[in-house]
């Protein structure tokens, strides 16, 4: 990406930035960059490690004196993740900040496994085919299996005969089935090997899977995503590793990964804490919680979404303004629009007045004044579609995700916009969550692992629509 000012070292990004409410787009164009003192890069990067305390200013107003930020920008990994650039990113990082990227990759890889999930279960079931193979028996059990739906899933692999190439998949899968669920599957094969990785090298993606003939001499080619599961566990294990020795390593893992779990987790994974943690800005930096209240209210959310609010509503800024807009026990998605907008006019102000007396030069205005204050109006966008999802609201969670999937630039987060494709496969939506796919492929190879049932899905749904009018 061309022209961001890092110190004297032009870069350019453009971020589109969309306020939706009622279909309205409003575009922004935004340039980071941020000016140096000879004394800011003299600082050691452990300066990015203060801990914020409890009662204190978001991370868009507390990092925006050039001192504060300066460590930040300097470093070569987060300028590979402001720029989009995750693989780059997780070689380039270390200590905290590394951790936090493997956490985030977790998540995604988790979600697209969620959207491979719901892909296959619908394309072999509401759209089933007399000709589908008898191995797609294998991959339906598997959905049901990530999807939490066990027996469904037991039931199906009991059915299936013998079969050399899915043998020892079908066995690994069936002794973990047998057991009581309360420590995740020891797996191994699936075409996933850590050969070559190390904890600032993912594995590579093994494009090799499956092949089976068909009695037309055409061969059945579906994916394996249980390498999906595998990866995700593999960054998570990186940042245990990491933080093994951090006072706070296991619960922030635990917080940080709850929004983000697949359903059949739910069996062996404990649950979070609700201690708010003392974290550096090394977790906040060009993210979506505020603040560790933020963070752990989200984690809050998944097992007891009104409770978490009730809970949290007067520790958290992102709950507080999610609970003045609940009516009826119902969150209403224009009410967050307008909060979130107040609340991106605040951190611009709050910007404006910390940095009324520092000379225009040595900084970055674009940056402060309008790229910050946009995390804090997406940050409630994104909270509240969790919010909503888990608040029995689908079509308004649906709302708010196509909302915030219209973010660009720094503001464009991949493990959100997994989610929603997950969310969208789910409800036999295909075609933005194939233009997912294509988009974050070449940064995230393995989700083109989704993209087999995802493809095969969208044929069927174009067979079975009804044309709206005459056609040619």
């Amino acid at each position: 990406m061309d022209g961001v000012v890092f110190f004297g070292v032009q870069y350019q990004c453009t971020i589109m930035n969309i306020i939706k409410q009622s279909l309205l787009i409003c575009v922004l164009s935004v340039v980071f960059g941020c000016g140096s003192s000879e004394e800011a890069a003299k600082e050691e990067k452990s300066s990015s490690k203060v801990e914020a305390e409890k009662g204190s200013s978001f991370w868009m107003t507390r990092l925006a004196p050039p001192e504060k930020l300066n460590p930040f920008v300097q470093d070569v990994g987060w300028q590979s993740y402001y720029n989009r650039n995750f693989q780059d990113s997780i070689r380039g990082a270390k200590e905290i900040t590394l951790a936090r990227f493997h956490l985030e990759h977790s998540a995604l890889y988790r979600q697209s496994l969620l959207m491979y999930a719901h892909a296959t279960k619908n394309l072999y079931t509401q759209y089933k085919s007399d000709d589908d193979p008898i191995q797609s028996q294998y991959f339906l059990a598997m959905s049901h299996i990530f999807l939490g739906e066990f027996k469904q899933g037991k039931t199906l692999l009991d059915g299936l005969g013998e079969e050399p190439v899915l043998n020892e998949s079908i066995s690994q899968w069936k002794t973990w089935l047998k057991t009581d669920k309360k420590a995740a599957p020891a797996l191994n094969g699936f075409f996933f090997s850590t050969e070559g990785a190390g904890i600032n090298n993912p594995p590579s993606w093994n494009e090799e899977t499956y092949a089976f003939s068909l009695p037309s001499g055409s061969f059945y080619e579906p994916s394996e995503g249980t390498g999906l599961w595998l990866l995700a566990q593999w960054h998570e294990e990186q940042a245990r590793t990491i933080l093994k020795d951090v006072s706070y390593g296991e619960e922030v893992v635990g917080q940080w990964l709850s929004p983000w779990r697949l359903p059949f987790e739910a069996s062996f994974s404990s649950s979070p804490t609700k201690k708010v943690l003392s974290l550096a800005d090394d977790w906040f930096l060009f993210g979506f919680y505020l603040d560790g209240t933020d963070l752990a209210f989200s984690a809050a959310i998944p097992s007891d979404a009104r409770g978490a609010l009730k809970e949290f509503s007067q520790k958290s800024t992102l709950a507080r303004e999610i609970q003045k807009c609940v009516q009826d026990e119902k969150v209403n998605p224009e009410c967050l629009v307008d909060g979130g907008m107040a609340l991106e006019e605040s951190v611009r102000k709050e910007n404006k007045e910390q940095t009324k007396d520092i000379p225009i030069e040595q900084l970055n205005a674009e940056l402060l004044y309008e790229t910050f204050p946009s995390f804090a109006r997406y940050s409630l966008l994104r909270m509240g579609a969790i919010f909503a999802l888990h608040n029995d609201q689908h079509r308004d969670s649906g709302i708010l995700q196509l909302m915030v999937r219209e973010a660009s630039g720094p503001l464009r987060d991949p493990v959100f916009l997994t989610f929603f494709s997950a969310w969208e496969a789910g409800n036999n939506s295909t075609l933005r969550a194939q233009d997912l796919v294509h988009e974050l492929s070449s940064e995230f190879n393995p989700l083109q692992t989704a993209r087999v049932p995802l493809d095969f899905l969208h044929i069927r749904l174009g067979r079975n629509a009804v044309p709206s009018g005459a056609s040619h």
